[in-house]
C-alpha cells in the first residue's frame, strides 16, 4: 500500500481547501503542532439544588474564547468566520475528600465526560447572556444537554471524550484533582486532570486523538488545568457556583489520509506525527 507523508497530505489539504462546506474550522496559517484551548465557563459543585434532576455531580459549561500555540501566539478567536465552541462537561463526582488543615482542602474526583461543539451563533445571540445562564437547572435538559449551548442552530460535534486517570500514579479511579480555599463560599482553586477522546465522537476527534500525554504508561489525549473562583451573586451568572477558567492543553495530530479526504478542507494540521502504540 502507498504510504503518505506529511508533504503529501499537507498537498492534498491546499488543493482542497475552498471546496469544503460550511464550518471549515482552521488555525491561523496553516499551524501544525501543540495547542492550548483558552476557555471560560460556569459550574455547579457538587450539585445539591433541591430543584435540580442531576444531583451530587460537578458538572458546567465553557465556551473556548481562543486557542493559542504554548507560546502564546493566536491561532484562533471565537468569532473567526463566524465560528464559535462551546462545551458541557458532566458526570464528575466526588470520590475522596481531604482535609489538609484551615480551608486547604483536596477534592479527588472519579468519571466525568465532555463534548465540544462548533457552531455558527452565540449562545448570547439566542436570546442575551442572562437568558442561558439564570436558570442551570431548567436549562439542563438531559445529562448531556444544556438547552442553549448543546443545541446551537448549525451546531455540530467536535469532539467528545471523557475524564482518565493518570493524574495520581498508580491510581485507576481518580481523574481530576482540585485543591481549593474552603474559607470562600462556594470554594475557589485549581484543578487539573487528563483527557481522552472518543474515536468517531465529533468531525475533529480524529485530529485530537494524540496520545500526546503518557501518565503511568497510559497514553492520554489532553491535559486539563483550570482555575475556579465564585460566581458574582449579583451578576448574570449568579446561579452557577463557580466561574472557570483556562487552559486545555493538546496537539493537533496528521490526520489519516482517509479523514483528510472526508473532511476537505480548512482543517487543524500537525507538527508531530500520530503517536503509535507499541
Amino acid at each position: 500500500m502507498r504510504r503518505f507523508t506529511p508533504l503529501m497530505i499537507l498537498t492534498l489539504l491546499i488543493g482542497l481547501v475552498g471546496v469544503s462546506p460550511a464550518a471549515a474550522f482552521s488555525l491561523a496559517g496553516g499551524y501544525f503542532g501543540p495547542v492550548e484551548f483558552k476557555l471560560t465557563g460556569f459550574t455547579k459543585s457538587l450539585d445539591n439544588d433541591p430543584d435540580s434532576s442531576f444531583m451530587n455531580e460537578t458538572w458546567g459549561i465553557f465556551q473556548v474564547t481562543s486557542i493559542t500555540t504554548q507560546g502564546g501566539s493566536n491561532l484562533w478567536t471565537a468569532g473567526t468566520d463566524g465560528e464559535y465552541l462551546y462545551g458541557m462537561f458532566y458526570g464528575l463526582q466526588d470520590a475522596n475528600v481531604i482535609f489538609n488543615g484551615p480551608g486547604d482542602v483536596t477534592i479527588e474526583q472519579s468519571g466525568g465526560s465532555f463534548d465540544l461543539y462548533l457552531a455558527t451563533q452565540s449562545p448570547a445571540d439566542v436570546g442575551g447572556t442572562a437568558f442561558f445562564l439564570n436558570t442551570p437547572n431548567v436549562r439542563r435538559t438531559a445529562t448531556d444537554a444544556y438547552d442553549s449551548v448543546t443545541n446551537l442552530a448549525g451546531a455540530q460535534d467536535f469532539f467528545s471524550g471523557n475524564f482518565a486517570p493518570g493524574i495520581l500514579p498508580g491510581d485507576g479511579v481518580t481523574t481530576v484533582v482540585q485543591n481549593v480555599d474552603a474559607a470562600t463560599a462556594p470554594a475557589s482553586g485549581s484543578g487539573t486532570g487528563y483527557g481522552d477522546i472518543t474515536p468517531g465522537s465529533g468531525l475533529y476527534a480524529s485530529l485530537f486523538d494524540s496520545n500526546a500525554y503518557n501518565p503511568d504508561g497510559t497514553p492520554r489525549d489532553l491535559l486539563f488545568d483550570f482555575f475556579v473562583t465564585p460566581t458574582d451573586p449579583n451578576g448574570p451568572a449568579a446561579a452557577f457556583d463557580q466561574r472557570i477558567t483556562d487552559p486545555v492543553t493538546g496537539v493537533a495530530v496528521v490526520p489519516e489520509p482517509a479523514t483528510v479526504l472526508l473532511l476537505s478542507g480548512g482543517l487543524f494540521g500537525a507538527a508531530f506525527r500520530r503517536k503509535r502504540n507499541a
